[in-house]
């Protein structure tokens, strides 16, 4: 009985010190699968050869996974060969240097380790001074002694902010604090999902207002034109004496990227082309030539512009949606079609009176004329015929035209500040459609007309008289109270544009100023 004891007792001690070795191995393992294979083991390898362990468990000092192991025989012993009294007699100082491995493996787990940098470049040390020697002026805020390295972060840094989900969370944080600030962002996330959701107010719109455009680098005479890139966070702005500038739309700091000058050329209308590679600009003046700046070769590029002897001016054009036409207007009615890829002249409409405003339909088979005798065309551009002429009514001289993105309005302004809206199948096949309404909140010639992407708000306004500018609820055709700000005096609006997902709005001025709201209702851009 006493040797049946006795083996059961030696079988008892074998399992248990299995079992401690096993929680070892297996706190090992862990350390390598989580990420912290070779430093973890190596310090523990550095540790343990100071302290008395274990001669039955070893550590390998090969790199490989498959040799950072425990040996152990199969039947539970060593390998060493001992009795099972030299096991029994051994077994405090076994579990005595399994509990100092577990617990130096755990302080090397919980030990903050600095990650080491993977890459070193010669460049990242050289100063300012040196790499822009070549430079007449330094930028604002930077010393030959700074690092270029720094100056070219910080500047990326302005341009590009980290977004949220790439920010490293701070540990110093407990973690009701990070309960609480990530149920915030929660709460704050909902709420402007939930106005998106339920549309624009029709009373009040909600907007804020941000930087100007302009105010990294004013421009000192008045400005004529500003549009937004159609698919780059990117906003231009251009003045009379030929001058455009290219500028960063962040809202906070709107960085100028680049600056363009067309010599001797007086710019009446700028627009990027549909795809945003181009940005052709057009003058007033019959020189017989425009020009376009490509964006990607950055190269500015003179196009001839001559009908026989005349010589033309690409004075106000648009360009159609599928980026094959652009249609410009032609003194004595005439209207001149060309090409959008190869800018060469096609064919030229005629209708009665002046033009004065044009605009394509959706699918770019229709083209809208609005004249100074009150009469609308609407053109087959695939034909060449007119198809429909209507009559605006109570207009005498019409100054602008515009179809929602939706097909489902067309809106004309004329020069009494009368903005009539239209059904755009009546204004297909009708000769004297009847406007849905008219507003009559301008009191001057509407200059502009212009829709955001879901044809939900119309951007009014006129070049005679200050602080003209409106913003018309299209469901249910009212115009909004709180925009502008009243006290806030803007001068002579000369052009407005609304970005690509409505996210901002802007308009140019006399003063030089492009002035930029957020549109809350909508995206980031």
């Amino acid at each position: 009985m006493s040797d049946v004891k006795t083996n059961q007792d030696m079988v008892g001690k074998k399992r248990r010190k299995r079992r401690v070795t096993d929680e070892v191995s297996e706190q090992v393992l862990e350390a390598i699968v989580f990420g912290k294979e070779l430093d973890v083991l190596e310090k523990i390898s550095k540790k343990c050869k100071n302290k008395e362990t274990d001669p039955k468990v070893e550590f390998f000092e090969d790199k490989s996974l498959a040799d950072h192991r425990v040996v152990i025989d199969s039947d539970g012993s060593d390998g060493s060969g001992g009795s099972d009294e030299s096991d029994s007699g051994d077994e405090m100082d076994d579990t005595k240097s399994d509990f100092n491995l577990r617990r130096v493996a755990e302080e090397v787990m919980d030990s903050e380790t600095k990650k080491k940098s993977v890459w070193s470049d010669s460049d990242d040390y050289i100063d300012v001074s040196d790499a822009m020697k070549d430079c007449r002026k330094l930028p604002k805020r930077v010393t030959k002694e700074d690092k270029y390295k720094d100056y070219l972060e910080n500047k990326f840094n302005d341009l590009y902010k980290t977004p949220k989900w790439a920010q490293m969370a701070d540990k110093d944080k407990s973690s009701d604090d990070s309960d609480s600030d990530s149920d915030e962002d929660v709460d704050q996330t909902a709420q402007r999902f939930k106005a998106r959701s339920q549309g624009l107010d029709k009373r009040f719109l909600a907007f804020k207002k941000c930087t100007h455009l302009t105010n990294d680098h004013k421009m000192k005479s008045s400005l004529n034109c500003v549009e937004f890139h159609p698919t780059s966070t990117v906003a231009m702005v251009s003045a009379p004496n030929g001058t455009v500038r290219l500028f960063q739309v962040d809202g906070k700091i709107n960085a100028r990227i680049q600056s363009i000058q067309f010599k001797d050329f007086m710019i009446e209308t700028a627009k990027f082309n549909k795809t945003g590679e181009e940005l052709i600009v057009g003058s007033k003046r019959e020189s017989g030539y425009y020009y376009y700046y490509d964006m990607i070769v950055g190269k500015i590029v003179k196009i001839p512009f001559i009908r026989g002897k005349q010589k033309l001016s690409l004075e106000k054009f648009v360009l159609s949606d599928d980026h094959k036409l652009i249609a410009s207007k032609g003194n004595n009615g005439f209207i001149h079609v060309l090409t959008a890829k190869t800018k060469e002249h096609i064919f030229d409409l005629k209708m009665n009176g002046e033009v004065m405003s044009l605009d394509f339909s959706e699918d770019s088979n229709l083209l809208f004329s609005h004249g100074n005798e009150g009469k609308v065309y609407v053109w087959d551009v695939r034909t060449r015929k007119c198809v429909n002429r209507f009559v605006d009514e109570g207009c005498v001289t019409g100054t602008a035209i515009r179809l929602s993105p939706d097909s489902k309005y067309c809106c004309t302004g004329s020069d009494m500040g009368v903005l009539n809206v239209y059904k755009y199948s009546d204004v297909l096949t009708q000769t004297q459609p009847k406007p849905l309404k008219s507003l009559m909140n301008l009191t001057t010639e509407i200059s502009h007309l212009k829709f955001n992407h879901t044809s939900e708000l119309l951007l009014m306004s006129s070049t005679a008289k200050d602080n003209s500018v409106k913003c018309v609820h299209m469901n249910t055709l009212t115009v909004y109270r709180n925009f502008p700000f009243a006290a806030k005096n803007y001068g002579r609006i000369y052009d407005t544009d609304i970005s690509l997902n409505s996210g901002y709005l802007t308009f140019a001025t006399n003063g030089g100023t492009a002035h930029l709201f957020r549109l809350n209702s909508f995206g980031d851009y």
